[in-house]
């Protein structure tokens, strides 16, 4: 059996991937197991959902509440490209070689006259 969902808080998740809720549970909920759960969009555009079991006491004191992770997140996207120090390492020597050039030639150049 399932209870009408109920909203007890909303968040927006802080640059640094945290949120937090406070909230309050709703008045004459009846004892025994509930859940909360968190819904919301994961970093990739899907849906995301969170669920915290607790149980509740006829007095409306929570007796237990079921320690749960997060699930882990999908390693982020590779930016850049491989072989990047190669390529600067070849660009530096081109440059370089560029500039001795440009030094012979006017060395040549105040040599000959030409």
């Amino acid at each position: 059996m399932h209870s009408t969902p109920q909203v007890i808080g909303t968040a927006i998740v802080g640059a640094d991937g945290t949120a937090v809720v406070t909230g309050v549970l709703p008045a004459g909920l009846e004892g025994g197991a509930h859940r909360l759960i968190a819904v919301g969009t994961s970093l990739d555009g899907t849906p995301a959902q969170f669920e915290l079991p607790f149980q509740l006491a006829a007095d409306g004191t929570i007796l237990q509440i079921q320690e749960r992770s997060l699930p882990a997140l999908p390693a982020l996207a590779a930016t850049g490209a491989d072989g990047v120090g190669a390529a600067g390492a070849l660009g530096a020597a081109w440059l370089l070689l560029g500039a001795a050039l440009l030094v012979l030639r006017r060395r040549w150049v105040a040599r000959t006259g030409a």
